[in-house]
């Protein structure tokens, strides 16, 4: 096949470029290590836009392939990994007003050497947690993210123009008096209702892979800032969202019902089966 690897996927080194499917799953990936093999030695360091003044980060990184580092025409996993990094200036914890206020930008870093790769020019707020995934079906990830604490939920393509139907348009009304920060809470991105289709999430609101405000949920005061968790709680094949104390069984077209309220104080549920049962 001419790319020395026999295998005719054009990679030269016998990689497998995506991930193998059965009956359209992706199969389960595991990788063992063995005791004592991991021995941290650093790679690179990234110190941040000194040009801009970007250089504080508090959000964890997240790590995907978002160019076609080899030119092959697709983005796939035998492209570089990059790192999605969220920077903002310190000067942001000078004061309230600021804190509010300022806002950050996403720079993808070359996983192999750290430089930059490209920056996304629309800004986010700097308390996001953004998440990738492919929104729209096209094969490739989108980057997912809220422009500002009062709303404003943005998708872009890897090249930073904007996923098709995502505007300025949505806000959650804020009192100016006693503004939060509850669109710092991670986003998140599940297909709830078996559709195929994906729904975004984050703090209390459900949005279709457009953008558009599908359902909001009564989680309380006290989970801000908290991740959504998705899971078939009672294995019906509907999937349960948990927050603090409760959960709401999703079925579609924004139809949101309550599954439990256990009455006592909001904590971060982890799900599991505790019972093997």
């Amino acid at each position: 096949d001419g790319d020395g690897d026999g295998d005719g996927d054009g990679d030269g080194d016998g990689v497998q470029c995506s991930a193998p499917l059965d009956e359209g799953e992706p199969q389960p990936c595991q990788l063992q290590a063995q005791p004592g093999s991991f021995d941290p030695v650093l790679q690179w360091q990234w110190e941040g836009d000194l040009v801009e003044g970007n250089t504080f980060v508090i959000s964890t990184p997240l790590v995907a392939n978002l160019s076609d580092d080899n030119e092959d025409g697709k983005i796939d996993l035998c492209d570089t990994p990059d790192v999605l990094v969220s920077a903002f200036p310190p000067e942001t914890f000078t004061s309230i007003d600021l804190i509010y206020a300022s806002t950050a930008h996403l720079y993808a870093l070359d996983g192999e050497t750290g430089d930059v790769k490209f920056r996304i020019e629309d800004p986010i707020t700097w308390f996001a947690i953004p998440a990738i995934a492919d929104i729209d079906g096209d094969g490739e990830p989108e980057i997912i993210a809220p422009q500002t604490i009062s709303g404003n939920l943005m998708a872009w393509n890897p090249d930073g123009s904007k996923v098709a139907g995502f505007d300025d348009s949505w806000t959650e009304p804020v009192d100016p008096a006693t503004p939060s920060l509850d669109l710092g809470a991670p986003v998140a991105v599940h297909n709830l209702d078996g559709d195929g289709l994906p729904e975004i999430l984050i703090y209390r609101w459900i949005f279709d892979a457009q953008g558009n405000l599908l359902a909001t949920l009564d989680v309380g005061e006290q989970v801000a800032y908290r991740s959504l968790l998705v899971a078939d709680l009672n294995e019906d094949g509907i999937n349960e969202i948990i927050a603090g104390h409760k959960a709401w069984s999703y079925t579609g077209s924004g139809v949101v019902s309550e599954y439990f309220d256990a009455a006592v104080t909001p904590g971060r549920p982890q799900i599991g089966d505790l019972t093997g049962d």
